[in-house]
């Protein structure tokens, strides 16, 4: 797997919410749709309770409709847990994808800093080289100057054999 750059994965570095189906911006996500929907179910039971109460509760609540509310929550019960699973997975599943996401943020920074932790060791090994050459300059320069001379004295001889066999 390559490189990933900071804008691949969103959140604080693209203002993106990765999805697996589609790259949604921030102002397109769904947080509006659930606080109207919370809104609105809270103003009709408020609504329903209040025209309950004040319309004198005995008409709704005899003992002629309670075997209609049994049929009603007998029937509207697995609908509703049946709705509820599946909001469950949906949320399961989009939890997975963050959780994917945010380890694939953390494999990256942990590459990240071990480079740096190698790139750092490097530059303090060249520095410490460099400390050491500038400390050293002159023990350096006279083995050079040794080689060299050891080196000519060695070229020297090559040349007094070559004319004596020559």
């Amino acid at each position: 797997m390559g490189a990933v750059g900071a804008d691949d994965y969103g959140g604080a570095c693209g203002g993106e919410i990765v999805n697996k189906y589609k790259i949604m911006k921030k102002g397109e996500s769904n947080p509006n749709r659930a606080i109207w929907a919370v809104v609105i179910g809270v103003a009709i039971t408020i609504a329903l309770l209040c025209f309950i109460v004040f319309n004198n509760g005995q008409k709704f609540f005899s003992e002629k409709t309670g075997y209609t509310g049994d049929t009603i929550g007998g029937i509207a019960g697995p609908i509703l847990n049946i709705i509820g699973l599946i909001v469950v997975y949906f949320s399961l599943k989009e939890q997975f994808i963050a959780n994917t996401v945010q380890g694939n943020h953390l494999r990256d920074e942990i590459i990240s800093s071990r480079n740096d932790k190698h790139f750092e060791f490097t530059f303090k090994l060249f520095e410490m080289l460099s400390v050491f050459l500038e400390r050293n300059d002159d023990f350096l320069s006279r083995i050079a100057e040794l080689d060299f001379e050891r080196y000519k004295v060695g070229k020297q001889s090559d040349k007094n054999k070559d004319t004596v066999r020559g």
